[in-house]
C-alpha cells in the first residue's frame, strides 16, 4: 500500500469574497494526488463562503459553455424542454 495521506483543514472565513485564482493547471501539471488537493486548493470554495457576491461577473454560463462545446455540444442533439 502507498503512504496515507491527510486530510487538509480548511478555514471558514466570516466575509469571504473570491479570491484571484491562478491560470488553470494543465493537466501534465497535475500527476499525483497531493498536486491535485494543491491546486484544489488554490481555488475558492463557493459552498464555504458565507456572502457570495451573485452577479454576471462571478456567476455565468461562458464556463459551461465551453466545457459543452469541449464535449461536441451534446445538448444540441437532445429534444426537451
Amino acid at each position: 500500500m502507498g503512504k496515507a495521506i491527510s486530510k487538509t483543514k480548511t478555514t471558514k472565513r466570516s466575509k469571504a469574497a473570491p479570491r484571484k485564482t491562478k491560470p488553470a493547471a494543465k493537466s501534465s501539471q497535475i500527476k499525483t494526488y497531493r498536486a491535485a488537493l494543491a491546486f484544489l486548493g488554490e481555488r475558492t470554495n463557493y459552498e464555504r463562503m458565507t456572502r457570495v457576491g451573485y452577479n454576471v461577473t462571478n456567476f455565468n454560463l461562458s464556463r459551461m459553455n465551453r466545457l459543452l462545446a469541449g464535449l461536441g455540444n451534446p445538448q444540441k442533439d437532445l429534444r426537451f424542454i
